[in-house]
């Protein structure tokens, strides 16, 4: 996958991600940081994941990412994300509607 397949793929899944993070944690600010955070990690991964498996990657990272937040394991707006990795912008915003 290319820079358009992660286009694509954000855009097809963003919502559903944050969702499933903020069924476990009830916030939105914290929602949409794991949100960020696990398509940070995706980008980083996806040359290796397979597409078909994409959907399902995305929320379960969500959900386990929301559960770490819930059991103390990361701290909101830490900074255990690369967020500049192999020096290769990305630009990524997630948000949970109600």
């Amino acid at each position: 996958m290319k820079r358009e397949g992660f286009r694509r793929i954000y855009e097809e899944y963003h919502l559903a991600v944050a969702h499933a993070a903020f069924d476990v944690v009830r916030d939105h600010d914290l929602a949409a940081e794991i949100c960020l955070r696990v398509f940070v990690i995706f980008h980083e991964e996806m040359e290796v994941l397979d597409e078909g498996r994409v959907k399902g990657w995305l929320l379960k990272n969500a959900q386990e990412m929301a559960a770490g937040f819930q059991a103390g394991l990361f701290k909101k707006n830490d900074a255990t994300v690369d967020r500049g990795a192999a020096g290769q912008e990305l630009t990524v915003g997630c948000k949970v509607e109600s």
